[in-house]
């Protein structure tokens, strides 16, 4: 395979990744939001509506949700960075591991 073929692929590759982390960011933030009587959201939300601080419970569930769209975003940010420099002509002057370890 050639360098320009290896670098198209990879430029597939994580477009694909980040349209798919955009995705599951949506589909979890609709499934925490807007239950699914029967799910585990769903029942989550049920146990914790009747604790005796069920604010409490309540909102360190929304902490921890808050705290994987965190994650999430920067997931995407990560493979939208990767992908701005693989699709450009210009050498930068970034150090790799730094771009690896990240």
């Amino acid at each position: 395979m050639s360098e320009a073929a290896i670098e198209l692929l990879a430029q597939r590759v994580l477009s694909q990744e980040v349209k798919a982390i955009a995705k599951a960011a949506a589909v979890a933030g609709r499934l925490y939001t807007k239950p699914t009587p029967g799910s585990a959201v769903f029942a989550d939300r049920d146990w914790a509506s009747k604790r005796p601080k069920a604010h409490r419970v309540q909102g360190l569930f929304d902490i921890t949700v808050g705290g994987i769209g965190l994650l999430l975003r920067a997931m995407e940010e990560y493979a939208t960075f990767i992908d701005a420099l693989l699709a450009s002509e210009r050498t930068l002057p970034l150090p790799i591991m730094s771009c690896a370890r990240t």
